[in-house]
């Protein structure tokens, strides 16, 4: 049987747990280790027969049960990077399983047909999607500077953010001449349907963490833009990072797709089909290499 220890369970371990040979390890009762903390740490050194699948946060109670385990699963070669830098463990007790998401059913033309009806977006338009987590003043402007520079004119852009960030986003707009192919909206119930009809979708982000939400656009057949530092970058070829938030070369690569439609169509396919190999029962089967 193995045994898995967790903080946060995602789509991937409510699978694992679901396999007759997996189970979720006994808890440690903290209260009682923090009265005796060489207890504690004796009961965690003898407790190295377990996974454990690291979510981007460390602290002492994670490090312990970091250097505890038989393995650490991260999902991205940054996260291990950034363990290995600040843990003395050694580089092959860290393995990385990117993350999996319930595989979205497919209906694009579906998807396209209510969204451009609800948002009024002409048949012809190519449809640009940003959202953002941690969104950021910076963020904004950037977003608008790279759609700035798009010399085609035939898209729009649908900005979904919350009802706060969406008043700072009007403001800023001002400041450019393209409101008119600017659309906002709240209303992330829309989400999974917008990122299906769209066609790029811009991810700008501060944050490292592997962002399930990039592998889901990429399932659901976009182009994809996104921030370097994201580890989400590491699935995606060099066309689709942007070096930097405000990237001068994003827009012309946009603008190149806007009027190249094969060559966006073979972009989407091949998403798609990166994400499928992502996505599917090979995770399964690199977790259970471990103890091959």
């Amino acid at each position: 049987m193995i045994k898995i220890d967790f903080e946060e369970q995602t789509y991937f371990i409510k699978q694992l747990l679901k396999l007759d040979n997996i189970s979720l390890l006994k808890r440690v009762n903290y209260i009682k280790s923090f009265i005796s903390k060489f207890f504690y740490n004796y009961k965690l050194k003898k407790r190295d027969d377990y996974i454990y699948f690291y979510s981007d946060y460390l602290d002492k109670k994670i490090i312990s049960k970091i250097i505890a385990s038989k393995y650490t699963i991260v999902t991205s070669n940054w996260s291990k990077k950034n363990i290995i830098n600040n843990i003395n463990i050694l580089e092959s007790k860290v393995k990385v399983i990117y993350p999996i998401i319930k595989k979205p059913i497919l209906n694009i033309n579906n998807s396209k047909k209510t969204i451009y009806n609800k948002y009024n977006i002409k048949p012809n338009d190519k449809l640009l999607f940003f959202t953002s987590t941690h969104l950021t003043k910076n963020d904004m402007q950037d977003i608008f500077k790279i759609v700035s520079q798009i010399q085609n004119i035939n898209y729009k852009l649908l900005i979904l953010v919350n009802k706060n960030q969406l008043i700072a986003f009007k403001f800023q707009l001002r400041k450019y001449k393209f409101d008119k192919r600017v659309i906002f909206s709240d209303n992330f119930d829309d989400i999974d349907c917008i990122l299906e009809a769209c066609d790029i979708f811009i991810y700008l982000t501060s944050l490292n963490r592997f962002q399930t939400i990039v592998l889901k656009a990429m399932l659901m057949k976009c182009v994809v833009f996104i921030s370097q530092n994201s580890s989400c970058s590491e699935i995606l070829d060099t066309f689709s990072i942007m070096q930097k938030p405000y990237d001068k070369n994003t827009p012309f690569k946009i603008d190149a797709l806007l009027q190249n439609e094969e060559e966006l169509i073979n972009i989407k396919n091949s998403n798609h089909k990166k994400a499928l190999c992502i996505n599917s029962d090979v995770n399964i089967q690199d977790f259970h290499s471990m103890f091959s």
